[in-house]
């Protein structure tokens, strides 16, 4: 006896591409593309990529951004970035021999009262004590502090780095933030 056959239908098929863009302080740069089968599964998702791909600067290539989807503007999705982090093979290339490396985790509120957990990584031009270590670390979180409350969230993105190595070299010159 024949049995009939069922068709199966494919998931992938049914969904959509959604382009996802960057946010306002990142002029609405085009990150990538998402599938999904309906508009509002799209928020929440995560994007992770390269700050060089973002940029165009070849030099951020070990820097990530992830960035989480918010909104949806039509069929575009927007995102706003959640996390920077520096890859570790590259910290680990920074932190050579005859240097000290400096960490420091903390939390904050920025200007908006959004909270944000800054991880902070100070290398030294040479070994230092514990002294000078514990200085550095105090100086540097209680100036990105005040700096932080100053701000906005896009604007501590773009600038915390650069703003933040003459702040560190007032105790003691360092390599990088």
């Amino acid at each position: 006896m024949a049995t009939a056959k069922t068709r199966t239908i494919d998931p992938w098929k049914a969904k959509r591409w959604y382009p996802v863009y960057g946010p306002e302080s990142m002029r609405r740069v085009f990150i990538g593309e998402t599938p999904a089968s309906e508009r509002e599964k799209v928020l929440g998702r995560e994007v992770r990529i390269s700050l060089a791909a973002v940029t165009g600067e070849i030099k951020k290539q070990s820097t990530n951004v992830t960035f989480r989807i918010t909104a949806l503007d039509g069929n575009n999705a927007v995102s706003e970035i959640r996390k920077i982090e520096i890859a570790s093979s590259h910290i680990r290339r920074q932190v050579r021999k005859g240097r000290d490396r400096i960490d420091d985790v903390f939390a904050l509120k920025d200007s908006e009262g959004k909270s944000a957990l800054l991880k902070i990584l100070i290398i030294t031009r040479g070994k230092i004590n514990n002294s000078k270590k514990t200085l550095l670390k105090k100086l540097a979180r209680q100036e990105l502090r005040d700096y932080v409350a100053k701000i906005q969230r896009g604007q501590l993105v773009q600038q915390a780095a650069e703003d933040a190595k003459p702040v560190a070299e007032k105790g003691l010159p360092a390599e990088e933030l």
